[in-house]
């Protein structure tokens, strides 16, 4: 038993010297370089990554990513803001779907830490192994193995640009009119009590504060959305807490970008003929000046307005 004890402690010795190995030289090592020609850089979860086609637009680099809290994301943005210093404008993504409280799950739910760990747990602080640790702690060591293969995979293909972490998504499906064909009211009505995300929406603070502290300007957009996407029904509290959580932060709202039921993939994510057509109206936007603008919000509304005669 002696004997046993000691093998299984130099055995967590040598994964622990291993893993800290790793750590440290991805850490220094881990390759986030974008074209120096692109100084906008959007993050976020799907909503964007299927919207923002950033091979139509100027000085755009999409970098948001299915299912990504703002906890990850905080990670993976400040990696590549240290190695593109350029960048001077952060596009961050906050639509209804990120206060809900199920959103905190995207955090530590085994499916997301091991997904996401392996790609930025050599980023990540103590404070956030101490938050996957508490909340699910065989997650956090169920990731180890991944993270180890992918250190070793970085390690051995010369730390090439991770394009692993984010961009536009070329989404195909089109069921919006099944989905339009099955809602029972057209009405969304309010649901002012629906649970808040605690954690979710403190990394999102934490990121904006990261990025006003390096002089970046930073912008909470909101990406097309369907006229009967259900997440609208928390409405009125989405923007209560957006107006007391982050009221300097402006605000840049096209989820009433027009499109055709077959420009959905479904009622929240644009598909690529969806994404073709609004992101080269953006693009104008941006020709246009919309972010040189005081009145950013009635700019775009008047665009809008014009999009619908159009």
């Amino acid at each position: 038993m002696q004997k046993f004890t000691r093998h299984l402690l130099i055995f967590f010795l040598i994964l622990s010297t291993t893993l800290t190995f790793f750590l440290i030289l991805n850490r220094h090592c881990g390759n986030f370089k974008i074209n120096e020609n692109n100084n906008i850089l959007i993050v976020g979860h799907s909503h964007p990554e299927c919207a923002f086609n950033d091979s139509l637009i100027s000085h755009v680099k999409n970098y948001a990513a299915s299912g990504e809290s703002y906890f990850y994301t905080y990670f993976k943005t400040k990696k590549i803001i240290e190695q593109n210093p350029g960048i001077n404008i952060v596009l961050i993504e906050f639509s209804n779907n990120q206060i809900r409280a199920s959103k905190d799950d995207w955090i530590w739910n085994e499916e997301y830490i091991l997904n996401r760990l392996p790609k930025y747990g050599a980023y990540m602080d103590f404070e956030a192994y101490r938050l996957l640790l508490t909340k699910n702690p065989k997650g956090l060591m169920n990731a180890m193995p991944a993270f180890l293969k992918y250190s070793l995979n970085q390690a051995f293909n010369g730390y090439q640009t991770q394009e692993d972490i984010g961009g536009y998504y070329y989404l195909e499906r089109n069921k919006t009119d099944s989905l339009v064909a099955n809602i029972n009211q057209i009405s969304i009505p309010d649901n002012p009590s629906q649970a808040i995300s605690d954690y979710n929406l403190q990394y999102l603070q934490k990121l904006i504060h990261y990025l006003i502290s390096l002089n970046k300007r930073v912008f909470l957009i909101r990406s097309p959305l369907h006229s009967m996407y259900e997440g609208y029904s928390n409405e009125d509290q989405f923007q209560e807490i957006r107006k007391v959580n982050f009221p300097e932060i402006e605000f840049l709202d096209f989820s009433k970008f027009p499109l055709k039921n077959s420009e959905f993939g479904d009622l929240e994510h644009l598909n690529h003929r969806g994404a073709r057509k609004f992101s080269v109206w953006f693009n104008q936007l941006l020709v246009e000046g919309l972010l040189e603008k005081n009145d950013k919000q009635d700019f775009i509304n008047a665009s809008l307005e014009l999009a619908h005669v159009d």
